[in-house]
């Protein structure tokens, strides 16, 4: 004589372990891939990280622009970078300077 066992599955039960089921597997997803989860947060700290090393080389161009426009202010006026300016942006040179053009390599 064998002793069979009867399961007997409440509905109710069972549909609410499902739902109870299929919440987790919807908060766990959304912790890690939704728009504030795990991944984006990590993907955010990175970028934060090269913002500012790209703040960092600004702040430097900033300082040596601030440096060149000291130097070629009325009150303290290097005449040296003013020449420097001169003949870069003119394109002016001395009536006995040799001019060398160098051309890129094709």
């Amino acid at each position: 004589m064998h002793n069979r066992s009867v399961i007997n599955i409440n509905p109710s039960r069972f549909i609410g372990h499902v739902v109870a089921a299929g919440l987790v597997v919807y908060l766990l997803y959304h912790a890690f891939e939704g728009e504030r989860g795990l991944y984006r947060w990590f993907s955010l700290k990175q970028e934060i990280r090269e913002t500012n090393v790209i703040a960092e080389q600004i702040a430097t161009e900033k300082l040596k622009l601030q440096n060149k426009v000291t130097r070629l202010s009325p009150e303290t006026l290097d005449l040296d970078l003013l020449e420097e300016q001169v003949r870069k942006v003119l394109n002016f040179v001395a009536p006995n300077e040799l001019i060398i053009i160098n051309s890129p390599n094709p």
